[in-house]
């Protein structure tokens, strides 16, 4: 499969992303909210839609690619430190990719059980 129906394919869900990463600082009003959102409801997020996309298109290694690039901006917006940073978009990654195995793992299984009829 091409790069380019690759991207077609992820496009929706790395624009949901974007919106999950730089739509999550304008709740961040407190020490106590950016902690809550950075540490919780963003990797959550970023969980849920890389499951959509894994039960969706399956697993793709250029999502993951997509999720880390669009996270690196965050750095201007709201992170300011490159450790944290780096924490950050580690976590991201590995939580997205978590999600897209998963996803991709329980598409796999319902279309064996569907098979099985």
């Amino acid at each position: 499969m091409n790069i380019k129906k690759q991207l077609e394919d992820i496009m929706p869900f790395v624009m949901v992303l974007l919106m999950i990463y730089y739509g999550g600082p304008l709740f961040m009003n407190s020490e106590r909210n950016s902690i809550i959102i950075m540490l919780a409801v963003m990797p959550a997020a970023a969980f849920l839609c890389a499951f959509f996309c894994g039960i969706r298109i399956g697993f793709r290694p250029l999502y993951l690619v997509s999720a880390a690039a669009a996270f690196l901006p965050e750095y201007w917006v709201c992170v300011g430190d490159w450790g944290a940073l780096a924490f950050y978009l580690l976590m991201y990654v590995i939580i997205a990719a978590l999600g897209l195995a998963l996803g991709w793992g329980v598409s796999r299984a319902v279309k064996r059980m569907l098979d099985r009829r």
